[in-house]
């Protein structure tokens, strides 16, 4: 089982995520107990708490500690990924396209590869070499 949870990058109080890890590990894990009555340490074989800090030490993209891009805010979800203007996998610069887990629809969910590869071979004048012509607007014009 593996538990997921919306988390600030910086506590409020000042403390660092890594002193409190364990503590907050077991407070969530006391949370489930109330719903799931036949889990025990009895049946738990490991657990391992990830914080904002662990994410960022081991992943640089994962900016302050988020694996989606920025921290999950409503500001930050659906036309407003990766940020709002640019929610189209287009990148302000001619060419260049955004995928992965900083565009919508987020992490977790596999499906921006191929929708960013649906959007290039879209634009005019973009080569599809296994078909050897162009597709998009500009191929059935």
């Amino acid at each position: 089982m593996s538990l997921d949870t919306v988390v600030p990058s910086k506590l409020r109080s000042g403390q660092k995520w890594d002193d409190v890890k364990e503590a907050f590990g077991e407070t969530m894990l006391s949370e489930v107990r109330k719903h799931v009555t036949n889990l025990d340490d009895g049946n738990i074989i490991n657990s391992v708490v990830h914080t904002p800090e662990d994410l960022f030490r081991d992943n640089r993209s994962f900016v302050n500690g988020s694996p989606t891009g920025g921290e999950r805010t409503l500001a930050r979800w659906g036309a407003f990924r990766p940020f709002p203007g640019y929610s189209q996998y287009k990148s302000p610069i001619r060419g260049l396209y955004m995928t992965g887990p900083h565009c919508h629809p987020g992490n977790g969910i596999s499906a921006m590869g191929t929708i960013t590869a649906d959007v290039i071979l879209r634009d005019p004048g973009v080569l599809h070499r296994a078909f050897g012509r162009s597709v998009g607007p500009a191929a059935t014009a």
